[in-house]
């Protein structure tokens, strides 16, 4: 080819390939090259030859090798890493593919169109798994009531009206910030909000608490040579699948480490003094970074079985993105993650990356550590095929290094004075810190040394949240307080229906349960009542009749209860009754 190449031009002028490829073909055609024993293919083999050219001028190709431009100068990491002080994408280059998502986000599935507080709960929170929740609960009961010299009315097994109704409650304390206030005084009927006296007993209340559970005691001994989240495992695998389902998250997710306080025995509590608990369980979470949505996250339990060829970090975030592997989504991440290696790993994976670095890393070069000489605010960028790498001085003695595989090319704010890769990353490496601010805003958390009901804690905060982003996607208007106090109620409800046709309530608290029933637009049920008042086979004294007569009957007011003498009581008809319990 290149024979023929140079003889074309040594006859003529040519100025462009198209014109060598035209007067290759007239040869061709007069049977110049049949003297060399070429044949037609040779015009394909040209044609090949002349296609990496063209796309070249349209995309670069980041297969190219950084040492292709001879005058690219090489910047050398403490480890031998090589930067390069020019990008390797050229200014007229398209948008990299690699920074196309081609998913739309939002509620999916069920979740599109519902705006209602239990549909979307039921959503995250499905009646399968809170029934697995009764079961394991009930096991709790039966071995806690075996312990009780005496019969308590309150301790019996539960079901899921009364579950969702106890979730209601919580959901409630952490609407009206009551999460640290005690169980006496939340149901006194002074300090305390009606609602939580007109769904169940403080006593009862306090039981169920104390006997929730979340896997088969019978196995978790086997379970938990395995597994030391085993007594959380089920549940938190189902809610983070549920999460997952209903929701497609934006094409820019956050990686950061929630802490959930603590304060009891447990073998994976740690200490972070920058977290504003600093005690608690850790939660590697995985969110939105423009919704703040949950999508999922690993509790880290301390050492456990995992790929070794990879670092901690590296093990989490790749483990922790799977569902979005080969989107194109972008995640940001903190210094505790991010690493050349992450960057790599990601890349394969058809994801990028945005974070800051820890200076310790062995690919940093020292003119990117050593800033002392460099003016404030300044920037200053190297670059590899896939990554680039970004060194920021905002203020004297200050210097911020940056890792991102998703731009391929710095430029700097004139207004801000700061490079695209800082100003995206303000931007979206909040998505988890603001969802551990909502969480601590209306925390269902209230005090407990077990490290799995801290977790059931959180889910249940999670998945208020998550409901209230979807319902607001939707079109949904309400305040996040008030979502959450529908959403109570809305769990709650059932019982309160079961309670209000109690006979043996007291009179004010029959009444409170009717005023929160109508409250929230529900019908309030109706005792099957007859319109005379009750006989009972036992005389009671008349409460009406003063004491020194001791008038006895065994006629019961329907309303009140109180006893009545035949001078006192009254027939009244059903409508009348009515009027007079409304």
């Amino acid at each position: 080819i290149s024979f023929y190449v140079e003889k074309m031009t040594s006859e003529r002028s040519f100025t462009t390939l198209e014109e060598i490829l035209q007067e290759f073909r007239r040869q061709q055609e007069e049977g110049t090259d049949a003297e060399d024993g070429n044949d037609s293919d040779d015009g394909s083999e040209v044609e090949d030859a002349a296609l990496p050219y063209h796309q070249e001028e349209e995309e670069f190709s980041p297969s190219e090798s950084e040492d292709e431009d001879p005058s690219q100068e090489i910047i050398q990491g403490k480890n031998g890493y090589e930067w390069g002080k020019k990008s390797f994408k050229k200014t007229t280059a398209k948008t990299a593919s690699k920074n196309i998502v081609k998913f739309l986000p939002g509620p999916n599935k069920e979740g599109k169109s519902t705006t209602s507080e239990p549909e979307l709960f039921s959503l995250l929170m499905p009646d399968t798994m809170l029934r697995k929740i009764v079961d394991y609960t009930n096991q709790q009961i039966e071995i806690t009531k075996a312990k009780y010299t005496s019969n308590q009315w309150y301790v019996d097994i539960t079901n899921l009206s009364e579950l969702k109704a106890l979730i209601g409650i919580l959901f409630m304390t952490g609407a009206l910030k009551n999460s640290k206030v005690r169980t006496v005084d939340m149901w006194s009927p002074v300090t305390g909000a009606p609602f939580f006296r007109a769904v169940m007993n403080h006593n009862r209340f306090d039981f169920l608490i104390n006997c929730l559970r979340f896997d088969d005691k019978r196995t978790r001994l086997e379970r938990r040579s395995q597994d030391k989240f085993a007594a959380f495992r089920e549940i938190f695998d189902i809610f983070q699948q549920q999460c997952k389902e209903i929701y497609t998250p934006s094409e820019y997710l956050t990686i950061d480490e929630s802490l959930l306080s603590f304060r009891g025995r447990c073998p994976f509590k740690m200490y972070l003094p920058s977290k504003p608990d600093k005690y608690g369980l850790k939660v590697i979470s995985l969110c939105d970074a423009k919704t703040f949505y949950f999508y999922g996250g690993i509790p880290y339990i301390g050492k456990e079985s995992r790929d070794m060829t990879v670092s901690v970090p590296t093990f989490y975030a790749i483990k922790l993105t799977e569902p979005i592997h080969g989107t194109n989504r972008n995640i940001t991440m903190d210094n505790w993650f991010s690493s050349c290696e992450v960057a790599d790993k990601l890349t394969e994976k058809k994801l990028t990356m945005v974070g800051t670095l820890r200076k310790n890393k062995p690919q940093i070069p020292n003119i990117f550590i050593n800033t002392k000489k460099r003016e404030a605010p300044s920037t200053e960028f190297l670059y590899r095929k896939e990554k680039m790498l970004v060194s920021y001085v905002p203020k004297k003695n200050k210097n911020v290094v940056l890792l991102s595989s998703f731009h391929d090319m710095g430029d700097i704010d004139e207004a801000t004075k700061k490079s695209n890769v800082v100003q995206f990353y303000n931007e979206t490496k909040g998505g988890v810190d603001v969802f551990d601010l909502l969480c601590h805003l209306k925390t269902t958390a209230r005090k407990t040394r077990r490290w799995p009901l801290r977790y059931f804690y959180f889910i249940l905060d999670a998945a208020g949240i998550n409901a209230h982003i979807i319902y607001k996607w939707n079109g949904g208007n309400k305040k996040r307080t008030d979502f959450l106090k529908n959403l109570a109620f809305s769990l709650a409800q059932e019982e309160m229906k079961k309670r209000v046709i109690k006979t043996n309530l007291p009179k004010e608290l029959t009444y409170s349960i009717e005023r929160i029933l109508k409250a929230f637009g529900t019908e309030v049920p109706k005792p099957s009542t007859s319109v005379e008042p009750k006989s009972t086979n036992k005389r009671k004294r008349c409460y009406v009749c003063p004491r020194q007569k001791d008038r006895k009957g065994v006629s019961v007011c329907e309303v009140c209860k109180n006893a009545l003498c035949s001078e006192h009581k009254r027939a009244i008809c059903q409508s009348c009754l009515d009027n007079l319990t409304d």
